[in-house]
């Protein structure tokens, strides 16, 4: 069994799961795009008719002639000759273009939230600073390093009896302004 030990990361595995939210982010785009009925309804209405009366009927396609003897009807945008119309190649451009801008759209989203929200909290970052600076100091005073210990440790315990002294102080002043006078 291999011995743990301590990463400071999740490593590699940061760039993996980047990659596949990207990834997510895409497929999820494409799948609204070309799946849905939202664009090509959106497209019909400022198009062709804003009431959306006719909808269902415009998107049926007859079948091509001498394909069979009685009329038959399919779901794609075609003509009577079985070629794709105008309405086609303009539904294929807005779902490319809804694709680029929903991507675009969710990336810089994602990106704001990055920048919004910090990786190491502010306290949590002082105290590494802290650290590094009695690192750097204790190897140029090799000598005294227990003594510059020593210090850290009073400068922290005078710290935390200056906290605990205030909250006493605070909870006094609460409870003398919490008791009546008759």
């Amino acid at each position: 069994r291999p011995v743990a030990f301590r990463a400071s990361t999740i490593g590699i595995w940061f760039n993996i799961l980047t990659m596949l939210a990207h990834i997510a982010i895409i497929a999820n785009a494409f799948l609204i795009a070309f799946t849905s009925e939202f664009l090509p309804r959106l497209l019909y209405m400022y198009t062709v008719e804003w009431s959306m009366k006719d909808y269902t009927k415009f998107t049926l396609a007859d079948a091509p002639s001498g394909t069979s003897e009685i009329s038959c009807k399919y779901r794609d945008f075609r003509d009577s000759n079985g070629n794709l119309t105008v309405f086609y190649w303009k539904l294929l451009a807005l779902r490319l273009f809804f694709v680029i801008l929903f991507e675009h759209v969710v990336f810089g989203m994602c990106r704001i939230i990055d920048m919004l929200i910090p990786d190491v909290p502010k306290s949590l970052e002082i105290k590494i600073r802290h650290e590094r600076y009695l690192a750097k100091r204790a190897l140029q005073d090799s000598n005294n390093f227990s003594q510059i210990i020593a210090e850290y440790e009073d400068e922290r315990s005078k710290s935390t009896s200056r906290t605990a002294r205030s909250s006493r102080r605070d909870r006094k002043n609460s409870n003398k302004n919490n008791i009546k006078t008759v």
